[in-house]
Protein backbone atom coordinates (compact mmCIF):
# COMPACT_ATOMS: atom_id res chain seq x y z
CA UNK A 1 0.00 0.00 0.00
CA UNK A 2 2.87 2.06 0.46
CA UNK A 3 3.83 1.93 -3.15
CA UNK A 4 0.43 3.34 -4.07
CA UNK A 5 0.77 6.04 -1.37
CA UNK A 6 3.94 7.06 -2.80
CA UNK A 7 2.27 7.35 -6.68
CA UNK A 8 -0.64 9.38 -5.03
CA UNK A 9 1.55 11.71 -3.52
CA UNK A 10 3.22 11.83 -6.31
CA UNK A 11 0.40 12.86 -8.83
CA UNK A 12 -0.84 15.46 -6.29
CA UNK A 13 2.31 17.22 -5.80
CA UNK A 14 2.57 16.82 -10.23
CA UNK A 15 -0.68 18.55 -10.17
CA UNK A 16 0.16 21.37 -8.34
CA UNK A 17 3.71 21.88 -10.28
CA UNK A 18 1.87 22.03 -13.35
CA UNK A 19 -0.63 24.13 -12.13
CA UNK A 20 2.06 26.21 -11.16
CA UNK A 21 4.23 26.68 -14.09
CA UNK A 22 1.58 26.23 -16.35
CA UNK A 23 -0.11 29.67 -15.08
CA UNK A 24 3.05 31.48 -14.65
CA UNK A 25 3.75 30.33 -18.39
CA UNK A 26 0.73 32.05 -19.65
CA UNK A 27 1.06 34.73 -17.37
CA UNK A 28 4.63 35.61 -18.22
CA UNK A 29 3.78 35.29 -22.70
CA UNK A 30 0.91 37.70 -21.61
CA UNK A 31 3.35 40.32 -20.14
CA UNK A 32 5.98 40.03 -22.15
CA UNK A 33 3.62 40.37 -25.71
CA UNK A 34 1.77 43.25 -23.91
CA UNK A 35 5.54 44.79 -23.49
CA UNK A 36 6.98 44.03 -27.10
CA UNK A 37 3.91 45.41 -28.58
CA UNK A 38 4.27 48.47 -26.02
CA UNK A 39 1.22 48.16 -24.26
CA UNK A 40 0.27 47.44 -20.42
CA UNK A 41 1.16 44.43 -19.00
CA UNK A 42 -2.05 42.66 -17.70
CA UNK A 43 -0.43 40.81 -14.90
CA UNK A 44 2.62 42.99 -14.01
CA UNK A 45 4.93 40.18 -13.12
CA UNK A 46 8.19 41.30 -11.12
CA UNK A 47 11.23 39.22 -11.69
CA UNK A 48 11.34 38.28 -8.64
CA UNK A 49 7.92 36.83 -8.24
CA UNK A 50 8.49 35.03 -11.26
CA UNK A 51 11.74 33.26 -10.12
CA UNK A 52 9.92 32.64 -6.91
CA UNK A 53 6.80 31.06 -8.73
CA UNK A 54 8.93 29.13 -11.07
CA UNK A 55 11.19 27.20 -8.52
CA UNK A 56 7.88 26.96 -6.23
CA UNK A 57 6.92 24.95 -9.61
CA UNK A 58 10.32 23.55 -9.91
CA UNK A 59 10.49 22.30 -6.45
CA UNK A 60 7.06 20.34 -6.53
CA UNK A 61 7.79 18.86 -9.37
CA UNK A 62 11.01 17.34 -8.02
CA UNK A 63 9.21 16.17 -5.13
CA UNK A 64 6.73 14.59 -7.65
CA UNK A 65 9.54 12.92 -9.75
CA UNK A 66 11.44 11.33 -6.35
CA UNK A 67 7.48 9.77 -5.06
CA UNK A 68 6.93 8.18 -8.51
CA UNK A 69 10.74 7.27 -8.50
CA UNK A 70 10.16 5.59 -4.67
CA UNK A 71 7.23 3.72 -5.85
CA UNK A 72 9.17 2.40 -9.29
CA UNK A 73 6.45 4.50 -11.23
CA UNK A 74 8.31 5.48 -14.59
CA UNK A 75 5.61 6.62 -16.66
CA UNK A 76 5.00 9.21 -14.06
CA UNK A 77 8.90 10.51 -13.90
CA UNK A 78 8.44 10.85 -17.40
CA UNK A 79 5.43 13.39 -17.15
CA UNK A 80 7.53 14.99 -14.42
CA UNK A 81 10.64 15.50 -17.38
CA UNK A 82 7.83 16.02 -19.66
CA UNK A 83 6.03 18.78 -18.06
CA UNK A 84 9.40 20.87 -17.22
CA UNK A 85 10.48 20.65 -20.77
CA UNK A 86 7.75 21.65 -22.20
CA UNK A 87 7.56 25.11 -19.93
CA UNK A 88 11.08 25.61 -20.60
CA UNK A 89 10.56 25.06 -24.40
CA UNK A 90 7.66 27.57 -24.15
CA UNK A 91 10.02 29.93 -22.17
CA UNK A 92 12.86 30.04 -24.72
CA UNK A 93 10.18 30.20 -27.48
CA UNK A 94 8.71 33.44 -26.08
CA UNK A 95 11.68 35.08 -25.45
CA UNK A 96 12.74 34.38 -28.70
CA UNK A 97 9.63 35.52 -30.62
CA UNK A 98 9.79 38.89 -28.37
CA UNK A 99 13.59 39.20 -28.81
CA UNK A 100 15.61 40.52 -31.81
CA UNK A 101 18.32 37.83 -32.19
CA UNK A 102 21.68 38.72 -30.89
CA UNK A 103 23.47 37.76 -34.33
CA UNK A 104 22.69 36.32 -37.87
CA UNK A 105 24.66 34.01 -39.63
CA UNK A 106 24.56 34.30 -43.43
CA UNK A 107 25.12 31.08 -45.20
CA UNK A 108 27.03 31.79 -48.74
CA UNK A 109 26.81 29.96 -51.61
CA UNK A 110 29.81 29.90 -54.21
CA UNK A 111 28.16 30.29 -56.81
CA UNK A 112 25.81 32.83 -55.57
CA UNK A 113 27.74 35.13 -53.31
CA UNK A 114 24.77 37.34 -52.36
CA UNK A 115 23.33 36.92 -48.85
CA UNK A 116 20.38 34.86 -48.66
CA UNK A 117 18.00 35.75 -46.21
CA UNK A 118 15.97 32.56 -46.58
CA UNK A 119 19.62 30.75 -45.25
CA UNK A 120 20.28 33.06 -42.35
CA UNK A 121 20.67 31.37 -39.12
CA UNK A 122 19.44 33.49 -36.23
CA UNK A 123 21.41 33.11 -32.53
CA UNK A 124 20.13 34.51 -29.65
CA UNK A 125 21.64 34.58 -26.15
CA UNK A 126 19.47 34.23 -23.60
CA UNK A 127 20.61 34.92 -19.96
CA UNK A 128 20.22 32.26 -17.50
CA UNK A 129 20.52 33.12 -13.80
CA UNK A 130 21.07 29.68 -12.99
CA UNK A 131 23.62 28.50 -15.70
CA UNK A 132 26.62 29.25 -13.71
CA UNK A 133 26.16 26.47 -11.18
CA UNK A 134 25.32 24.42 -14.11
CA UNK A 135 27.57 22.24 -16.47
CA UNK A 136 24.79 21.41 -18.54
CA UNK A 137 24.76 24.32 -20.62
CA UNK A 138 27.81 23.83 -22.76
CA UNK A 139 28.72 27.82 -23.29
CA UNK A 140 29.22 28.28 -19.74
CA UNK A 141 28.96 31.45 -20.37
CA UNK A 142 26.01 32.10 -18.30
CA UNK A 143 23.77 31.94 -21.53
CA UNK A 144 21.50 29.66 -23.17
CA UNK A 145 22.63 30.07 -26.74
CA UNK A 146 19.22 29.31 -29.43
CA UNK A 147 19.37 29.14 -32.94
CA UNK A 148 17.19 28.96 -35.75
CA UNK A 149 17.05 26.61 -37.81
CA UNK A 150 20.22 24.99 -36.69
CA UNK A 151 23.42 26.13 -35.29
CA UNK A 152 25.97 27.25 -37.95
CA UNK A 153 28.79 24.99 -39.08
CA UNK A 154 31.59 24.61 -36.71
CA UNK A 155 34.23 27.11 -37.87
Amino acid sequence: ARLADKRSQGNALLTAASMLLVQLSEEVESDTQAEYEKKEPKVGLSTEEVHKRSSDGIEFANRAAKCFEEAGYEEGSQIVTELIQSIYDRAIQIYCKTNEPDQIYYTLAADNPLEDASKCIKEWKIPMPSAGKSEAFAGGDGFLHVFDPHPPPSV
